[in-house]
This record gives C-alpha cells, sequence and structure tokens, in this order.
C-alpha cells in the first residue's frame, strides 16, 4: 500500500475507504450526464408528438372513415334539404305536363325524390327533434311521393 501512495502522490484515506463516487467533470456535450441525456429525451419527445396526430392502436381503428355526427339537429340544413325535394317533385310535376317529356324521364326524377324522402325519414327518425311543424310536411312529402309512385307504377300517366 505505501508503493502506491508514493506513485499516486497525496491520497486522502478516507476518499479511498468511502470510494468517493463524485467525480469533478465539466457538463459538457459529450459528458453523458444524466441530467443533459434526459433534457435531449425530453425535448425530442415533445417535438415528436406535436407535429404528430394523436392515434389510437391499429386493433381498435375503424378500417372505415366514419364522420362523427354531430349532437344538434339543424333544423335550417334539414329544411333545405326538404325544399329540394319539393322543388323536385314540381319538376316531376312540369315533366308530366309536358309534352316532350318521356315516362323515363319522370320515372327517373320520381326515383330521385323517393331516395330523397327516404334519406330525409332516416336522418330524421336518428334525430328526433322536437318540431312538429317539421314533422307535418315530412309526412305529407312522403304521402305524395308514395301516392305518386303507386299511381305511375299502375298506368295513370300512360295515354
Amino acid at each position: 500500500m505505501n508503493d502506491f501512495i508514493s506513485k499516486t502522490g497525496n491520497i486522502d484515506k478516507a476518499a479511498v475507504v468511502n470510494g468517493d463516487k463524485k467525480q469533478n467533470r465539466p457538463a459538457g456535450k459529450g459528458s453523458g450526464s444524466f441530467d443533459h441525456i434526459l433534457e435531449g429525451q425530453v425535448k425530442q419527445a415533445t417535438e415528436n408528438t406535436a407535429s404528430k396526430p394523436l392515434e389510437t392502436l391499429p386493433e381498435i381503428q375503424s378500417p372505415v372513415k366514419i364522420p362523427l355526427l354531430s349532437p344538434s339537429f339543424d333544423t335550417a340544413q334539414y329544411a333545405k334539404r326538404v325544399e329540394a325535394s319539393l322543388d323536385l317533385l314540381e319538376a316531376y310535376a312540369a315533366t308530366l305536363d309536358t309534352p316532350d317529356k318521356t315516362l323515363k324521364q319522370a320515372n327517373d326524377i320520381l326515383e330521385k325524390i323517393l331516395k330523397q324522402t327516404q334519406n330525409l325519414v332516416v336522418d330524421f327518425e336518428k334525430s328526433s327533434p322536437q318540431d312538429p311543424e317539421l314533422s307535418n310536411i315530412l309526412n305529407h312529402l312522403i304521402s305524395t311521393v308514395e301516392t305518386e309512385r303507386i299511381k305511375f307504377d299502375r298506368g295513370d300517366y300512360t295515354a
């Protein structure tokens, strides 16, 4: 042991026995200090999460992207759709009155009206708004379209 002390110079015996764990290293760029590494990892993680959108696990993602339904019923938008169906019904009546138009053209318009009213009914039943006037208009539209479908299929408009 005396040989070791003589080679290294002045050594504190308490430091040798206790195993002084602190080393006086400057916390430079390549020092590898824990604080430096932790700061770098936290900074990198926050940059990555800020730029990427949140994703769910692939096992629970739906292959079909379905838009979320709004919880409120937009009466104005629904009224515009009902009005579009009424406009088509008027176009259907005008087609029947015009001698230049064929029954096939009238049937195409009637099919569009049927699809639109069916979609209106489905949307109305899903949302169940508390608007009796809108419900009344929709019921009249449905009965008119169904009546026209029956008349057309029965052959009332053939010459």
